[in-house]
């Protein structure tokens, strides 16, 4: 006898876990075993109920689950696939429950997470998807929310593969032929080539980095500021003590074009585990034309186009002396080696003995001259290359004194001297005329400009900072004060801090005091790093 409170009259729901476009997931028992197994059980439903629609629906979520099954068998951190099956016009998948916490509800429950954790969970998920790629598989939704940390051994679980809700999505083109009407994947961890329908390998490492990102900062990708010239998401100005080696490589899996990241996850793995794999990015800071960057660190002069030209000019030349003296040696030796054969003609040719005779001692003689003039070509080569090498050492000499020539910067001086500087962000979103004159008994700053928050209206307005140095900044320094800015959609007051990061560049830190209405702001806090130009 069916009882109508069992799904397939085995499987009781405890409580509902979620509901999405899609379907539903609860959380149950299985009924048919002694221990009443926990499980997840996930309803999913077609987008359309047209019957040859629900057939094509039907074998792919057969097949979907058959990869499913072979993958939590195979990969102890993917969920086990218990069963699947179909009733009622909607189709279920059976999987195992598990214990733990999602990483979005673990970063609201302890905050921001350090950078050794980050790390070592991004190494974890990335042994996960070089096994997937092995299989040629993209998970295609990787966010917090799929992502559990096991509550048993503390290892990341990646749920939800995109495949199986994809499948949900069919639908029957006018001419006969079945297509994918929807688009896997969340919006913001979805790199570009994802939501126009074309996923590749590096797609999951995309979303794997703004997870990293999230853990990192707190913040979601619509919280993070894009720079406006080539789309490059700005991030590290949340997560000041990231060292530079995890910030690159984050950075080059979170790339906009596909070709322009990892290509697979195991280069990623390498890149982390290794620093002379670690593929580096350069930060991107717009400036107008005809303008410089001023800083207190000593110029080094980048070596001359003149300089590498005539190098290679040198090098190229005793290539082509080497290649040359090869060539004559060996002309040499064949000559030495070769058989000298002269042969009589009879009688009855025209040329008598003595004819031949002659003839081949004047091949003889011309040989010989050969052989010294090839004798003496060679030493003349060897001569200009002998000259050439030290040519090049002369210059790899003279190149080594010139960079032995540079110092390190003093990270001890002013930060600035009294120029006249505009301030701004990488992004050029943040511009401050004269920030430096804090440094300098200057009290207040008019010509402030800043936006707080991606696509916000900028303010302008004033800094004032009550008790300004005199005798310059130095790295470490504090200042802190109070701004008042004003905008077409509000006026936002607060305080804020200013540290001088090194010899050219100033962290502002505002702390917004009228959140809401009054100022429309993103968050309360907000950072950002800025750098001197000269006007």
């Amino acid at each position: 006898m069916s009882n109508p409170n069992l799904l397939t009259n085995r499987y009781r729901i405890i409580q509902q876990l979620g509901s999405g476009g899609f379907g539903d997931t609860f959380l149950a028992e299985d009924t048919h075993l002694p221990s009443s197994r926990t499980c997840v059980i996930k309803r999913l439903r077609p987008m359309n109920n047209n019957l040859q629609v629900y057939q094509i629906v039907k074998e792919r979520f057969q097949r979907e689950a058959a990869i499913l099954e072979d993958l939590g068998n195979s990969h102890g951190q993917i969920p086990t696939l218990f069963a699947y099956f179909e009733e009622q016009g909607q189709f279920y998948l059976v999987q195992e429950y598990i214990q733990g916490e999602t990483l979005s509800n673990l970063l609201k429950r302890q905050g921001k997470l350090r950078e050794d954790a980050v790390q070592k969970i991004l190494l974890e998920l990335l042994e996960i998807l070089e096994y997937l790629q092995g299989k040629r598989i993209i998970h295609r939704d990787i966010k917090p929310d799929n992502i559990i940390i096991r509550q048993s051994d503390q290892l990341p679980i990646l749920i939800d593969f995109g495949a199986v809700r994809e499948t949900m999505g069919t639908v029957v083109s006018s001419g006969g032929n079945s297509t994918n009407s929807i688009v896997i994947g969340t919006p913001g961890f979805m790199p570009p080539e994802q939501s126009i329908g074309r996923p590749v390998f590096s797609s999951d490492l995309y979303a794997l980095g703004l997870t990293a990102i999230y853990l990192l900062t707190g913040r979601v990708p619509q919280e993070l500021e894009t720079n406006p010239l080539d789309g490059e998401i700005l991030w590290r100005q949340y997560a000041l003590n990231v060292s530079p080696a995890l910030a690159n490589v984050i950075d080059q899996s979170i790339k906009a074009q596909a070709n322009q990241r990892f290509a697979t996850a195991q280069l990623m793995r390498q890149a982390l585990q290794g620093p002379s794999k670690m593929a580096t990015t350069k930060p991107f800071l717009p400036a107008p034309q005809k303008q410089k960057v001023v800083t207190n660190k000593p110029v080094v002069t980048p070596k001359s186009n003149n300089q590498i030209f005539y190098l290679f000019k040198i090098t190229f030349t005793a290539v082509i002396i080497a290649m040359t003296l090869l060539g004559g040696w060996a002309f040499f030796f064949r000559d030495q080696q070769e058989p000298q054969n002269i042969v009589s003609k009879p009688d009855q040719t025209e040329k008598s003995i003595t004819e031949i005779e002659s003839e081949s001692q004047n091949n003889q003689d011309d040989k010989q001259n050969k052989i010294e003039q090839q004798e003496q070509d060679l030493k003349e080569k060897e001569r200009q290359l002998q000259q050439a090498q030290q040519e090049l050492a002369e210059k790899e000499r003279q190149l080594e004194q010139f960079e032995k020539q540079t110092v390190e910067p003093n990270n001890n001086r002013p930060s600035s001297g009294q120029e006249n500087l505009v301030w701004r962000s990488k992004s050029n979103l943040t511009r401050i005329a004269n920030l430096n004159q804090i440094c300098f008994g200057t009290t207040t700053i008019s010509s402030v400009k800043t936006v707080f928050g991606y696509e916000k209206t900028p303010l302008t307005g004033t800094i004032t900072i009550p008790s300004a140095q005199t005798a310059g900044c130095t790295n470490g320094d504090t200042l802190q004060g109070n701004f008042e800015l004003s905008g077409n959609t509000g006026n936002c007051v607060g305080t804020i801090k200013i540290t001088w990061q090194n010899n050219s560049n100033a962290l502002i830190q505002w702390n917004i005091d009228n959140l809401g209405s009054a100022c429309p702001a993103s968050t309360r806090d907000w950072s950002i790093n800025t750098y001197p130009v000269e006007f």
